[in-house]
């Protein structure tokens, strides 16, 4: 038998217990249940805790993001040393943040987002990352994005996303966590990035799949059998200008935090562009008319969010106008990814 008085130490430790552990991330912490197999297929809870980045530490990733990764210039830009880059970067790795070397799709082939309602999209070797999205109208939507790569015909593709509304998208780009959407200030000239077309050979892929792996992977030891010299030629000629940077905010999760799914039109290409500074903004997809685009979102509130947005159009004249979609699951959605056709032969994908 327990006293009442010995249960009510209970429960006020665990209350401090769980109340500490909700705040032992960098700024807030989020918890999802995971679901890991294991290798008799059997299915066991894990809980992990994964947050939001601290003000410090994403200027330091929206450089690197902005300059694709060159530590000297994102310590440039961020008016730091390129000692505490290399810190910043070591933290976040301990933490379960991990960089991506990300190529330009658009550089690869035509780029086609297809949303389905009702029913799956398909996995093929074109597909480069598939959602599901539960609507703000009851639906359970699934989106994929895929690439048709040059030289070959997207009637194929088509055919099989029939049933599914698709949009040939100008490209998949990752915003840099400048500021607050309703803080932009347009910028004049300012374009949205068109990396040039590039057919890529054995090498090229196999240093693109390596650096999606993990950015800080040496390049000269990406490729079996080919000299350093050779390999460091294919980077610097064929890969480093598709190559963008990309944080993966978690080490199982398609993100560290539930994403919303929004479509965005912006009152010129400039401010589309501007939109890769928003703190909110994961992932642009911008479409062929560069004036809309799909995107994902980092917001904590919807309501919040609207609202400001809705007020720095008004009294700030910001050219942005947002409708949010829904909520994408984070445990049903996979990472972006190379697709397989883009990738070395015998490759096997590592998504962790």
């Amino acid at each position: 038998m327990f006293s009442v008085r010995h249960l009510t130490r209970c429960l006020e430790r665990g209350s401090i217990a769980v109340k500490r552990a909700e705040t032992t991330s960098l700024d807030r912490a989020i918890r999802y249940p995971v679901a890991r197999a294991s290798a008799k297929n059997d299915y066991a809870p894990r809980l992990l805790v994964a947050g939001t980045l601290k003000t410090s530490y994403a200027s330091i990733v929206a450089a690197l993001i902005e300059s694709n990764g060159n530590v000297s210039e994102a310590a440039r830009a961020a008016g730091v040393s390129k000692q505490y880059v290399y810190e910043v970067l070591g933290r976040l790795r301990s933490l379960g943040y991990k960089f991506r070397g990300f190529p330009s799709l658009a550089a690869l082939g035509r780029v086609f987002l297809a949303i389905s309602r009702g029913r799956g999209l398909p996995e093929n070797g074109t597909a480069v990352m598939l959602l599901k999205v539960y609507s703000f109208k009851s639906e359970e939507l699934s989106v994929g994005v895929y690439v048709v790569p040059l030289g070959t015909r997207a009637a194929w593709l088509l055919q099989g996303l029939s049933g599914a509304e698709v949009s040939e998208l100008l490209d998949l780009v990752p915003a840099a966590p400048h500021y607050d959407i309703a803080d932009l200030r347009l910028r004049e000239g300012e374009r949205l990035p068109r990396p040039p077309r590039r057919d890529l050979d054995d090498i090229d892929k196999a240093i693109l799949a390596k650096l999606y792996e993990d950015f800080s992977h040496p390049v000269s030891a990406s490729v079996p059998g080919v000299s350093k010299s050779l390999a460091s030629y294919h980077y610097r000629r064929h890969v480093k200008p598709l190559l963008r940077l990309l944080l993966d905010t978690h080490p199982l999760l398609m993100h560290a935090r539930p994403l919303l799914m929004a479509e965005i039109f912006a009152a010129s290409e400039e401010w589309m562009a501007t939109l890769l500074k928003a703190r909110q903004v994961y992932l642009l997809m911008p479409k062929r008319d560069p004036l809309s685009a799909y995107a994902l979102l980092e917001v904590e509130d919807p309501y919040a969010f609207l609202k400001s947005v809705v007020e720095a159009r008004r009294g700030r004249g910001l050219g942005i106008q947002v409708n949010l979609h829904g909520y994408v699951d984070p445990e049903r959605s996979e990472k972006p990814k190379i697709p397989r056709v883009f990738l070395p032969a015998h490759h096997e994908e590592v998504s962790s």
